[in-house]
């Protein structure tokens, strides 16, 4: 979650120096933020045990891709 700026600062100095330049996306990042509102899915393909196929999970925390978890994480 960087600034637009610091983007640009880093790959300024990436450029002046010749530096090799990654990106990286961090899958975890929205994890310790606590969701604020009821929220359910269902359960992902792998996890589901025979005879619970129609449980729904209910989440506390937000997950990465989750509408709301940038803001959740944001506040």
């Amino acid at each position: 979650m960087a600034k637009f700026i610091s983007t640009c600062i880093v790959l300024a100095l990436a450029t002046q120096n010749d530096w090799e330049v990654h990106q990286v996306d961090i899958k975890n990042v929205y994890l310790n933020a606590k969701l604020t509102e009821m929220i359910y899915m269902r359960q992902p393909p792998g996890f589901m045990t025979p005879g619970n196929e129609g449980q729904v999970y209910c989440l506390f925390k937000a997950l990465y891709g989750l509408k709301q978890a940038g803001h959740c994480w944001y506040q």
